[in-house]
């Protein structure tokens, strides 16, 4: 009698189709993690940028702000000294159905950072993806004390 190694073609059959199944299973939730990620990844460049405008301003001694470029904020930013309008950094556009408002509306407002760290305002806005409302996205909030945060927020 010979031994016979290999797989038989029923055990072939049922180990791909429970590989179909779980496939069929992980790929939505896979996707969804993709987007979550993209939301998160705008949220902290905006949040590290706003960190870089406030320690710039510490540093140079005088206000630097955050400005929506032209077009709104989802087209990028700059963060850019207030006096002089040197430009110190300058952020590409979203990608990706990802938009950045200002909570109430789509105001473009520069957030300053005075010489101190402070803000002259306080102000949150919003990451979200215009293909899913009511989905998680993120919300980035600056304090008048010019810490810069962001915590997890459900889109409109």
């Amino acid at each position: 009698m010979k031994n016979h190694s290999g797989f038989t073609l029923i055990e072939l059959m049922v180990t791909l189709a429970l590989a179909v199944i779980l496939l069929t299973l992980a790929i939505p939730n896979f996707r969804t993690m993709i987007l979550d990620n993209r939301l998160v990844a705008v949220a902290n460049r905006y949040l590290a940028d706003a960190n870089l405008a406030r320690s710039e301003a510490i540093k140079r001694g005088v206000a630097v702000q955050i400005v929506a470029n032209t077009g709104g904020w989802t087209q990028g930013w700059s963060v850019k000294l207030a006096s002089a309008g040197t430009v110190i950094k300058v952020a590409d556009p979203l990608k990706d159905n990802v938009t950045l408002t200002v909570n109430g509306g789509g105001a473009v407002t520069p957030f300053t950072f005075n010489a101190d760290g402070s803000s002259t305002a306080t102000a949150t806005l919003d990451v979200c993806d215009s293909n899913r409302a009511g989905e998680r996205g993120r919300q980035i909030s600056i304090a008048l004390s010019g810490r810069v945060g962001t915590n997890a927020y459900t889109c409109p």
